[in-house]
């Protein structure tokens, strides 16, 4: 494989890491606040949550979020998308040694999404938000409808984030255009 390749996948991922100087830094745990943390308020959208309409969720209540929290989000999205580029890297590497012509990795370039949040308590009495982010609205009103899917490539996915736990999980990926 060509080195000026796997040096240009390096930069691509340490790009993604400091864009527009967000970072999701391990050093600073515990750190609540997040000073750090800039994010577009214009590309989010809060809607509230229906249990009819949202009973997948399995959650008890809805609640508010505050701008810490908002920060808070910011923050595990961006750990999340550094440790999801960094194992893109990883696979990739893994393949390059076994094939000579591995997959693209699929990195995720977070400042192209939109995104919706719904927060609720759950049964535990845990904060936890359901992320749907997608890069176009398929003429609906994204502040007040969840955008149901993407075709395409790289233009959906979903998270959720427990705000308690500071975990993300349930990722769920959109990579390939018309579901291939």
């Amino acid at each position: 494989m060509n080195r000026s390749f796997i040096f240009l996948l390096i930069f691509l991922l340490l790009s993604y890491s400091f864009t527009l100087g967000q970072t999701a830094n391990d050093s600073f745990p515990g750190n609540k606040h997040h000073a750090y943390i800039k994010f577009d308020t214009s590309k989010i959208a809060i809607l509230p949550y229906d249990n009819a309409e949202y009973s997948h969720l399995e959650r008890c209540k809805e609640t508010d979020l505050t701008y810490e929290d908002l920060k808070d989000i910011e923050y595990l999205i961006l750990k999340f998308r550094d440790d999801y580029n960094a194992e893109q890297i990883k696979q990739y590497n893994d393949l390059v040694k076994k094939q000579k012509k591995p997959h693209i990795p699929l990195f995720l370039d977070i400042q192209k999404f939109r995104r919706q949040y719904i927060a609720v308590v759950n049964c535990k009495g845990e904060t936890e938000v359901w992320i749907n982010c997608f890069c176009n609205s398929s003429n609906i009103d994204w502040h007040k409808e969840v955008v149901k899917s993407e075709t395409e490539r790289m233009c959906s996915f979903k998270l959720t984030i427990n705000l308690t736990k500071s975990k993300s999980y349930n990722f769920r990926l959109n990579p390939f255009k018309n579901g291939i």
